[in-house]
């Protein structure tokens, strides 16, 4: 039986990333630039992980200079108001979490985004709180985020498991690497600007989450 469900990211418990491409257009129109991430872009972007680090590329690549962490931080401050009026949870995340707790599964929320960040993100999520996890990571907490397996060896190591005990839900590839390189079996849960990524060791892929899914 599984002795945890450890959920990797805000994208698995809610569907932010139409939320992040908007948040980043508005940023760069209000600092005057003329850049449109249109939907397929992003797609393409995503691929590689950091927000900052994506301004940055994309400056490169026009051959510009910008100020990528000033754009970042006003993105991050677009996206957490619109985080702020409340967004529905994915397909069958609640009753996942429910059928977790009446089983007595332990239950992990395993990011390496900002605690600022995960905070917005529980509080913004319909019927899920902070009190639900067991165990909530962010970035600071290890020395190496995603795609690293460092904060799937931390949840764990505080929740006194063996990776064999756990099964991971992801819904991008790049993150599903850190879990399996944890030796973390995954289920895959590819969110909407994800739905071409390949999860070639996942246990299963999902369109919506179900307590089955996990024994229960």
């Amino acid at each position: 039986m599984t002795k945890a469900i450890l959920l990797g990211s805000i994208g698995v418990l809610i569907e932010t990333s139409e939320m992040q491409r908007k948040a980043f257009n508005q940023a760069f129109a209000e600092a005057g630039l003329a850049w449109e991430w249109s939907p397929e872009d992003y797609t393409i972007m995503l691929k590689k992980a950091g927000g900052r680090a994506r301004i940055e590329r994309f400056a490169k690549s026009l051959g510009t200079e910008v100020d990528a962490h000033a754009l970042h931080t006003r993105k991050s401050d677009i996206f957490q108001d619109a985080m702020a009026r409340g967004v529905t949870p994915r397909d069958g995340i609640v009753s996942t979490i429910k059928a977790a707790q009446n089983a007595g599964v332990a239950l992990g929320f395993v990011t390496t985004t900002s605690q600022q960040n995960v905070s917005i993100a529980l509080s913004a999520a319909r019927g899920i709180t902070a009190d639900d996890f067991d165990f909530i990571g962010y970035d600071t907490m290890v020395n190496h985020v995603k795609p690293a397996p460092d904060i799937y060896d931390l949840a764990l190591k505080e929740l006194g498991l063996q990776p064999g005990d756990a099964l991971a839900v992801e819904d991008s590839a790049i993150s599903a690497e850190a879990a399996l390189s944890a030796g973390v079996r995954i289920i895959a849960f590819p969110g909407k600007y994800h739905k071409d990524d390949v999860f070639p060791a996942a246990k299963q892929r999902v369109d919506r989450l179900e307590p089955r899914h996990f024994g229960l």
